[in-house]
């Protein structure tokens, strides 16, 4: 590698690196204000997790749990992005669904229908699935 090559290279790494740190700043700053984009993320990947053991088990009990992941999700979640929200999570109990079979697929379709329901309650619309 010649000298040039070596300085372009770490040209183009600060370039990247300011990059990041950019939107680094611009993310904190955006969850300073009252409609951050980014509030509830970190409840995402509990709420999923706890849906997909759920689903995993297939008992109907749990099925209060579910909905209080849900809807305790959705409270932590901004209104202008709890639509494109529950989507995601409906769209990660519909992968659940398909891949198992007998009550864990019972499950994840009860789970569904509760989406579809939080959806139109909140006039977001419905979803296929």
């Amino acid at each position: 590698m010649t000298r040039d090559t070596a300085i372009t290279i770490a040209g183009y790494a600060s370039i990247a690196l300011a990059v990041v740190v950019l939107i680094v700043v611009f993310a904190v700053r955006a969850c300073t204000r009252s409609k951050c984009i980014f509030a509830g993320m970190p409840y995402l990947r509990s709420c999923l997790e706890l849906l997909r053991r759920l689903v995993a088990k297939g008992d109907v009990s749990g099925l209060p749990l579910a909905e209080r992941a849900i809807n305790e999700y959705l409270d932590a979640t901004p209104a202008p992005a709890r639509k494109s929200r529950l989507r995601l999570i409906q769209q990660d109990v519909l992968i659940q669904r398909d891949a198992v079979v007998g009550d864990q697929r019972s499950f994840a379709e009860a789970v569904n229908v509760y989406i579809e329901q939080k959806l139109t309650a909140q006039g977001l619309g419905n979803t296929p699935g």
